[in-house]
């Protein structure tokens, strides 16, 4: 069961890299590596105790095996690959993961100085409208079978945020009689000409709330960034959240 939970991982964080090269990474300048927008990048104590920084895994990395086939939701992944080499390699990211069983849920941020900003808020746009139309997916992808209810908006609820995309994914994935809970939120936020995504993903039903309370952790960070003030204290906002409670319930004591 370890080997479907990092599988599913796996395929989640390669949807947003591939988000990420396709419209962000492409687009961006030297400016990124301003040193201040490292800072704006989440901490494992933004999230809570139970939280760590993920530790890379090459041999999932490159596993061909593990792209994603999650239809309309990751419709443009062919495009991603072809701009890939024109990518910038130094995006500025981070992965996060629960430090316990079963390692979910996790969070991914990269973050992009695109230095225009009216590039970015048609960026942003652009990237709106390939999402506007994925309502649902059910796909196959080897022994595993997708199947996720999709929504999006442009709704710029973060405080602070010029513009916002957010797509919601809940469903699940079905593999040898077992259907785990699927959830995956990403959240495209724009301030000025630079732009910060999250990934939150989980075996689990209901992550709104979750993912609303990390992305205005996000969204403060980035502020102080641009504004050239102190990060603020770690915000702790997923102390309280109740770690593979799903999981564990569905496997009913199995072992995991």
């Amino acid at each position: 069961m370890n080997d479907t939970r990092r599988r599913i991982r796996s395929l989640a964080l390669m949807g947003v890299l591939l988000l990420a090269t396709t419209g962000l990474a492409a687009c961006g300048d030297d400016s990124a590596e301003d040193p201040d927008f490292d800072k704006a990048l989440l901490v494992a104590d933004d999230l809570g105790p139970d939280f760590r920084i993920a530790a890379d895994d090459e041999e999932e990395k490159d596993d061909d095996d593990s792209d994603p086939d999650w239809g309309c939701l990751l419709d443009f992944k062919d495009d991603a690959a072809d701009e890939s080499e024109d990518g910038d390699d130094d995006d500025i990211e981070v992965e996060l993961e629960a430090a316990v069983d079963p390692g979910a849920p996790g969070v991914f941020q990269v973050v992009v100085d695109v230095g225009n900003e009216d590039k970015a808020r048609k960026l942003v746009g652009e990237l709106a409208d390939r999402v506007d139309g994925c309502h649902s997916v059910d796909t196959q992808d080897e022994d595993t079978r997708w199947q996720f209810d999709v929504d999006s908006d442009r709704v710029a609820w973060a405080d602070g945020a010029d513009q916002q995309v957010n797509v919601a994914a809940a469903g699940k994935a079905s593999f040898s009689g077992v259907d785990l809970p699927v959830s995956l939120s990403f959240t495209l936020v724009r301030m000025k000409d630079v732009v910060s995504m999250v990934m939150f993903f989980d075996m689990a039903s209901d992550i709104d709330e979750a993912n609303r309370d990390v992305v205005g952790v996000v969204v403060d960070r980035l502020s102080a960034a641009l504004d050239g003030d102190d990060q603020p204290e770690p915000a702790g906002v997923l102390e309280d959240y109740p770690i593979g409670e799903e999981f564990n319930e569905l496997l009913g004591g199995a072992d995991a």
